[in-house]
């Protein structure tokens, strides 16, 4: 059930409670498993049927990690997030509010342009079409793509990396499931590190659903989703077509992949936290860029 730093619970009759620095995964009243609390980076939790103590909420708010409650096909219904941030949140969250909105209409092409950049290098490894054209797109992308070449994008990637009648449906099973767990995973991990490095993950930089508490999350996770894209592409060529414990398991320790950034390679787990870091450096200056993880080495057959 442990998956690194990311413990999915898919079982019913599962109890969760805490002890002695050990989160203790209890099947029919038997333990199955312990994990050390401050090596979680968050909970993932399916099963209908499990139950946990107050206590296991508790520590692992304290610690920082995130407990995320899933709907059907695996899409993220709620989450649970630390009340107690960076010892410079005040300051922090003060610059995050005053970011103008020329800073995080810049901000979003950067975003936008760098995940049409991952997408047409996705499409470009597999020697499928719109590879070039979706660079060409990317170039074109203006402060705060007032001409939605995200979706214009979208359009033409979809098709040619999971085949003409893909479409890309929230709600649906089979591959959406698959890409909707790794999103998951993936959006748990940006929300732990938005939360450490003391920023409000409700403050956005262009999601502004007044219903959606994670806005940072949904924008900063947009240039990453590529590589979750890549990895379900490879699970579906290995066969697999529905959100299987393997593929939980593969999914589950995207965090370890390695990735390169401003400072030399690194995990994207620690990608995502330097690209945090730079997302603050912004807000406090007023200008730099942010420090988006580059995983486009690591493609491999």
């Amino acid at each position: 059930m442990s998956i690194g730093r990311i413990v999915d619970i898919e079982q019913d009759d599962i109890h969760l409670s805490i002890k002695r620095g050990f989160l203790i995964i209890e099947k029919e009243r038997i333990e199955a498993a312990r994990i050390p609390i401050d090596q979680i980076d968050a909970v993932i939790a399916h099963a209908h049927g499990l139950s946990y103590t107050n206590n296991v909420l508790v520590k692992l708010a304290e610690q920082g990690a995130a407990f995320v409650f899933c709907g059907a096909n695996h899409s993220p219904a709620g989450y649970l997030i630390t009340a107690e941030g960076h010892h410079k949140q005040a300051a922090r969250i003060d610059a995050q509010i005053r970011a103008s909105s020329r800073l995080k209409g810049r901000l979003w092409k950067d975003i936008i342009r760098a995940k049409i950049t991952n997408q047409g290098t996705n499409l470009k490894h597999l020697n499928r079409p719109h590879a070039e054209a979706l660079f060409a797109m990317s170039q074109r992308v203006k402060l705060d793509d007032p001409d939605n070449l995200e979706a214009q994008a979208a359009r033409r990637y979809w098709g040619a990396l999971f085949g003409v009648d893909f479409r890309r449906d929230r709600g649906s099973a089979g591959i959406n499931a698959m890409l909707n767990y790794g999103y998951a995973v993936l959006r748990a991990l940006i929300v732990r590190n938005i939360m450490a490095v003391g920023l409000l993950p409700v403050i956005g930089l262009h999601h502004c659903n007044q219903n959606n508490p994670m806005r940072l999350a949904d924008d900063l996770i947009e240039p990453l989703r590529p590589l979750v894209d890549f990895e379900v592409y490879k699970l579906v060529n290995q066969g697999f077509d529905s959100v299987t414990p393997e593929v939980k398991r593969i999914l589950g320790t995207i965090g370890h992949i390695e990735v390169t950034h401003s400072k030399g390679a690194t995990t994207l787990r620690s990608g995502i936290e330097y690209m945090c870091l730079s997302l603050v450096h912004v807000f406090k200056n007023g200008k730099g860029s942010l420090d988006i993880p580059d995983f486009a080495f690591i493609l491999t057959d």
